[in-house]
């Protein structure tokens, strides 16, 4: 990685992998929220089409 060539100090390092994480953690929920979302959609749109 070019990041970690650039970070020096011990502390800087271990923000900079905490926040990749926390980038990588929170694109896999927003994912994972836009999925349910759109099942929910779906369900709710063949409930009212049996209606």
């Amino acid at each position: 990685m070019l990041a970690r060539r650039v970070v020096t100090s011990p502390d800087a390092e271990i923000l900079l992998s905490i926040a990749v994480w926390f980038t990588v953690i929170f694109a896999a929920c927003t994912a994972l929220l836009g999925g349910v979302v759109k099942l929910v959609e779906a369900v709710q749109r063949r409930r009212h089409d049996y209606e």
